[in-house]
């Protein structure tokens, strides 16, 4: 599969969804939650606050109203600009006066919700900047520097999750350009500093104590979109190491991860080996593997993600999407010889992996032996 038959993949698939997304937001302009993209919330009304993240819905209506559509009739919609418009304002009515937001309860003052709702914000804001009543302009601007200044403030203490801090550095660096304020970005390069402290030698990246590839695919995305930004050289010497941990942990069927994983997952989020493969030969191997199996349905996928996941992938897709696209497929894509070794053992993430003609076998021993 070549890289421009992966973006148009990730295209169409993400195209698909956008029926489902667009009605899971609140289009009634006399409504009081006009713009809410919780649907339990304002239709339901099965739970008593509306969840922030969900907010994130506002990227992919920005990527069809702006790039590309797929010939849909969303590309210049006044209409579907309304939407976004209504998406951004009830985004910036959901913050603190503090600047953050909350993701399960309220007066939970997220990190997580905080920053991946105003990463997502801050991307869709630089796709339809010029499009917007200067009126939500400026109250979205406003509200992503207040949350700059939050993050700015705050930290995660409940557990380490390296997708969450590499998510709070990219919506840092958006905040910086937004607001041309130094101390945001000095602020993420906190962020990515501790994530690289936390870095094993064998290249993985720490959630709860331990290796998760699936949640690994989850955060390269937003270090890869930090390298993008800032062409952060260190960084992308971090991202290579975790490529060449990660190969070795995409199964023969295009799959990965699993119950083996610190947190059990099998999700693919491709968008960061897209943005690396020109970089990083493993990210390449990665990336082409990742578009085989979603396009055979072998992984966990936007047709069968939750909804709390829901956005995140679809959003992760549209800019595999545009990565895919752009880049250019030189150079092989083989099979790493690493992968080809008969055993593999990687003490700290307690993970073995034994490899012969008639199987493949990863034991997590850290998780008892699973």
């Amino acid at each position: 599969m070549t890289a421009s038959d992966a973006g148009q993949l990730y295209l169409r698939r993400a195209l698909e969804q956008m029926p489902r997304s667009i009605s899971l937001q609140d289009r009634e302009p006399l409504s009081k939650t006009y713009g809410c993209i919780d649907r339990t919330y304002w239709a339901w009304k099965f739970v008593d606050s509306p969840g922030t993240r969900y907010q994130e819905g506002v990227y992919p209506l920005a990527f069809v109203y702006a790039v590309d559509d797929g010939g849909q009739g969303y590309r210049g919609n006044a209409k579907v600009l309304e939407w976004i418009e209504a998406g951004m304002d009830y985004w910036a009515s959901l913050q603190h006066r503090d600047g953050s937001f909350d993701e399960a309860y309220p007066y939970e003052r997220s990190l997580a919700a905080t920053s991946f709702s105003g990463f997502y914000v801050g991307e869709a804001l630089r796709l339809v900047e010029d499009a917007i009543s200067p009126e939500t302009r400026e109250r979205t601007r406003q509200a992503l520097i207040r949350a700059g200044n939050w993050l700015v403030r705050n930290d995660e203490t409940h557990g380490f999750l390296s997708n969450h801090l590499a998510v709070a550095a990219a919506a840092l660096v958006h905040m910086a350009q937004i607001s041309g304020c130094d101390r945001f970005l000095d602020r993420a390069h906190y962020f990515l500093g501790r994530i690289r402290s936390h870095q094993s030698k064998e290249g993985w990246y720490d959630e709860y104590d331990g290796a998760d590839p699936g949640y690994q695919t989850h955060g390269t995305f937003y270090l890869a979109r930090c390298w993008q930004l800032t062409g952060d050289a260190d960084l992308l010497a971090s991202l290579g190491e975790s490529a060449e941990f990660l190969r070795h942990f995409i199964h023969p069927d295009g799959t990965l991860g699993g119950e083996y994983g610190s947190r059990s997952t099998q999700f693919a989020y491709p968008a960061g080996y897209e943005i690396l493969a020109g970089a990083s030969a493993a990210a390449r191997w990665i990336a082409r593997r990742m578009a085989e199996a979603i396009a055979e349905r072998r992984v966990a996928a936007l047709e069968t993600m939750d909804a709390q996941n829901f956005y995140p992938l679809l959003n992760n897709y549209l800019f595999a999407a545009t990565a895919a696209v752009a880049r250019d497929d030189a150079g092989e894509a083989t099979e790493p010889e690493a992968v080809q070794r008969e055993r593999l053992e990687f003490p700290d993430a307690g993970l073995i992996k034994i490899t012969r003609p008639a199987y493949e076998l990863i034991v997590g021993a850290s998780k008892g032996g699973v």
